[in-house]
């Protein structure tokens, strides 16, 4: 799965995550499952509902588009998101995505402060 989303979002509660998958079969739907970041927000809140795109785009030979439009998230705020694709196999694990973070605005400040964490 490859995130096309800018990390930093432009919008104070909203956000607009866009993927695209790779697959041989074609790709029917995407599912994915949104979270604030880090360790202690994981903990308490876990992933969130699992929301459905059931109209993915066609992007050439063997690649698969999807767009979710996430509301009602708070300003300032970093979130991770996953996602996984169905085809004619069923879907994929999230374990097999990676994680996404993005923030929405404001947010651009922690996103730095969380990563010099890390390292």
């Amino acid at each position: 799965m490859s995130f096309k989303s800018a990390p930093s979002g432009p919008h104070p509660t909203r956000y607009a995550l866009e993927f695209v998958a790779e697959s041989v079969s074609p790709v029917t739907a995407f599912r994915a499952q949104v979270r604030p970041a880090g360790a202690a927000a994981a903990r308490s809140v876990g992933w969130g509902p699992t929301l459905t795109v059931s109209a993915p785009v066609a992007n050439g030979d063997h690649f698969f588009a999807g767009r979710l439009e996430l509301t009602g998230l708070r300003e300032g705020t970093v979130y991770e998101a996953r996602v996984a694709a169905r085809n004619d196999y069923g879907y994929s694990r999230y374990e097999d995505s990676r994680v996404f973070r993005f923030g929405t605005l404001g947010a651009g400040e922690k996103q730095g402060e969380e990563k010099s964490k890390s390292i």
